[in-house]
């Protein structure tokens, strides 16, 4: 059957490249979403395991509509008895890009309308709207006078995953964590640090994707479970094929951060969670303290640093110095390394080149995902080192060719 699955903005093909991994069909990245086809067995499987979907959308009817109205109209002669009874609770959920559509919450109270006066017409009853834990949740998406309406089968984000009870003052979304972790083409076996790590989201998400964990496995419901079809021996088969699967690895991935209560808080969730054994948690300032030290006495020396600093919420945009402080110390301390680092769109630099780019939403704050290869040495040893890697000349053999005698004719050649 055809099916959505929505993720945030930037990470469409990120999503896209998961689907195909995992084994979806007719994959077609669309706005914030890519489509693709699958079987219900596939619809279990893409809730668990998908890193960036917020939802997993399974599309019921399509049509253009020129006002609420309308829209009232023509989702009102869909069969909802089939799908709600008048015992059944449900919720909407909607996303709308129109000018036809200038007020979201006014077009899912028509479609909401639609499906009460439906089911009222059929049955003589009506069911209830239930918004906290409805039995279905319902999605409404209009993009000009299109509109697409289909069953939720997440039930809350999957961005939710389950593992996170503490948090700081403006934590980074799990879906968005996984995506930037995905786009560096982390996959563990490398040393990877986060040195603003907060809470821990990017050194979690970053831990379950080196061990592949599904990111699901933590949530103990999701919204297809409430269906009439629901079928819980094959999610169990599903999700025991992914256990049987994990990867067992070095724990490589560690993080740290000057404020004691965030490295109490990341400790708290990675045990909760139980990835306490695969992640390292250190208090450290990131100007001050040396890579690595107190996190790893073995091993690589360098590696992949991850970051998401401090702005917005926690730090003044306009405090550009942070930013130019921030580029010096990765110059000196961080040579060697691959730093990728999470940015506002308005911060012109921080005295680094990037050699890749993504653009993401980061809550209301667009910013750029950006990697940085961290050279050693200085800029004039870096260009004596290329030099010596420069390929010798090669001096081709002088052929000399006999001259003729005098009065006789040039020899001549078909070489």
């Amino acid at each position: 059957m055809s099916l959505v699955a929505k993720t945030q903005a930037g990470l469409e093909a990120v999503l896209a490249e998961e689907l195909r991994a995992l084994g979806a069909r007719n994959i077609e990245p669309l706005r914030r979403a890519v489509a693709f086809k699958g079987d219900k067995g596939f619809v279990y499987k893409a809730n668990l395991c998908l890193r960036t979907a917020l939802r997993i959308l399974v599309p019921l009817f399509e049509f253009e509509a020129r006002d609420p109205d309308d829209l009232y109209r023509k989702a009102e002669a869909f069969g909802w008895s089939e799908l709600l009874s008048p015992d059944s609770t449900f919720a909407i959920s909607f996303t709308v890009h129109s000018e036809v559509f200038t007020h979201g919450q006014f077009a899912a109270q028509r479609l909401k309308d639609a499906i009460v006066d439906r089911i009222r017409k059929d049955s003589g009853r009506r069911p209830n709207v239930d918004k906290a834990q409805p039995e279905m949740r319902i999605d409404l998406m209009i993009a000009g006078n299109r509109v697409v309406v289909s069953l939720d089968s997440s039930g809350d984000s999957l961005h939710r995953r389950g593992y996170r009870s503490e948090t700081g003052m403006a934590p980074l979304n799990e879906v968005l964590a996984a995506g930037l972790l995905l786009h560096t083409g982390w996959k563990g076996g490398r040393t990877l640090v986060d040195p603003f790590c907060g809470s821990g989201t990017l050194v979690l998400e970053a831990a379950m994707i080196a061990h592949d964990i599904p990111p699901g496995l933590f949530r103990r419901d999701f919204g297809f479970m409430r269906w009439g079809d629901y079928e819980p021996e094959l999610f169990e088969t599903i999700r025991e094929s992914k256990m049987n699967r994990l990867r067992e690895q070095a724990a490589l991935v560690h993080g740290f951060d000057s404020d004691f209560r965030m490295i109490s808080k990341a400790e708290i969730n990675a045990r909760e969670s139980g990835l306490e054994e695969f992640c390292r948690f250190a208090l450290g300032d990131f100007f001050v303290r040396a890579p690595l030290s107190g996190l790893e006495e073995s091993g690589p020396k360098e590696g992949i640093l991850v970051m998401n600093p401090p702005y917005g919420q926690k730090l003044e945009l306009t405090d550009h110095r942070f930013f130019e402080h921030l580029g010096d110390r990765l110059k000196k301390a961080y040579g060697g390394w691959d730093a990728w680092i999470l940015l506002p769109e308005e911060i012109q630099g921080i005295g680094l080149k990037p050699d890749r780019k993504l653009k993401v939403q980061n809550g209301d704050i667009p910013c750029v995902w950006s990697r940085f290869e961290l050279f050693s040495g200085s800029r004039n040893q870096r260009r004596e080192a290329q030099k010596g890697e420069t390929r010798p000349r090669i001096e081709r053999p002088r052929i000399e060719r006999p001259r003729p005698a005098a009065g006789e004719e040039p020899p001549h050649s078909t070489e």
